[in-house]
C-alpha cells in the first residue's frame, strides 16, 4: 500500500498461542528499514491481549520494509513483517483526482485511494511515447569524446550544471536543444568535442504546460485501466466467458492517435 509523505501510518500484528487465541508475546519490537538504507523503530507493548500496534511518521519517499520480532513466549505466531510504498511529495500523476473521477463518473469518496494509484501507474507509459510530461530533476553522466550528448529524458526545461572531468562549465560552453534533449559542446562558439571521461550533466526535464492531448490521453487510459480491472470479460475466449478485444491491451488506440504514437490499420 502506498502513503503520502508525512502520513503516519499505522502498523499492526496479533501474536496467538498454540491454540489460536490471541495471546502476548514474551517481548515484541518492530524494525523498520528505511530507503537510504537507516533503520527505525523499537519496542512495541500490545494495546490489548495479543494486538501490537505501532504508528511511524514517514520521513522519506521510497520503499519501507518493516519487521515484527517477537522473543520468548508465542514467538512464532505472528506475521513476520510486509512492506509499504511512501509517496514522493509530488507523485507523478498527470491529471487532477476530480479529473480522473469525473472521466470515471464516480462522485464518492470510497475509491479515492485506488484512483490515485491507477493515475500515477498511468504516468510512466505515457513518457515513454511523449517524454517527460511532470518536471523533474536529474543527474546523469556520460563518457564524452563525441560533440553531442542526448540526455535521456525530455523537454529539457533547465541544465543547472555540466561538469566535465570534474571542473564546473560555464554556460557559454555548450548549448542545448530544449525539444530534443541534445547538448553540443561549444568551444569559441563553435561545436567541439566533449573531453572524453566522465561528463555529468544536472537537469530538469519536463513540461510547463501538460497539452490536453496528452491530459485526455491520461484520462482514456485510466478508464481502460478502470473498466478492464471491474468487467466480467477475458482477452481469451473460454466456454465461461464472453470475449472482449479491449482487455487484450494496455493502451487504447484512441490514447495512442493523442499521443502521437503511429498506429497502423483503421481506428
Amino acid at each position: 500500500m502506498s502513503w503520502n509523505l508525512g502520513a503516519t501510518v499505522s502498523l499492526t500484528t496479533t501474536v496467538t498461542d498454540d491454540a489460536g487465541v490471541p495471546a502476548d508475546a514474551g517481548t515484541m519490537a518492530i524494525s523498520i528499514t528505511l530507503p537510504d538504507g537507516t533503520t527505525d523503530g523499537g519496542p512495541v507493548t500490545s494495546s490489548s491481549p495479543g494486538v501490537y500496534c505501532y504508528d511511524y511518521a514517514t520521513t522519506q519517499p521510497g520503499r519501507h520494509v518493516y519487521r515484527w520480532i517477537a522473543t520468548g513466549q508465542n514467538s512464532s505466531g505472528y506475521p513476520a513483517g510486509d512492506m509499504f510504498e511512501v509517496l514522493p511529495a509530488d507523485p507523478g500523476q498527470l491529471v487532477s483526482l476530480a479529473e480522473a473521477k469525473e472521466q470515471l463518473n464516480i462522485t464518492g469518496s470510497q475509491d479515492d485511494a485506488e484512483i490515485m494509484r491507477k493515475m500515477q501507474a498511468v504516468t510512466g507509459p505515457v513518457e515513454r511515447i511523449v517524454g517527460a510530461v511532470g518536471r523533474r530533476a536529474w543527474t546523469e553522466t556520460y563518457d564524452g569524446g563525441t560533440p553531442r550528448i542526448a540526455l535521456l529524458h525530455f523537454p529539457v526545461l533547465a541544465v543547472t550544471q555540466v561538469v566535465e572531468s570534474g571542473t564546473v562549465l560555464a554556460s557559454s560552453a555548450y548549448t542545448l536543444k530544449p525539444t530534443a534533449g541534445v547538448l553540443t559542446r561549444l568551444a569559441g562558439g563553435v561545436a567541439s568535442r566533449w573531453r572524453p571521461g566522465d561528463v555529468t550533466v544536472l537537469y530538469e526535464a519536463g513540461r510547463i504546460i501538460t497539452g490536453e492531448h496528452i491530459r485526455q490521453a491520461v484520462l482514456i487510459i485510466l478508464q481502460h485501466l478502470w473498466e478492464t480491472q471491474r468487467g466480467g470479460f477475458s482477452a481469451s475466449p473460454r466456454d465461461s466467458d464472453t470475449y472482449d478485444p479491449r482487455f487484450g491491451y494496455s493502451i487504447p488506440r484512441r490514447a495512442l492517435e493523442l499521443l502521437g504514437e503511429p498506429i497502423p490499420g483503421f481506428a
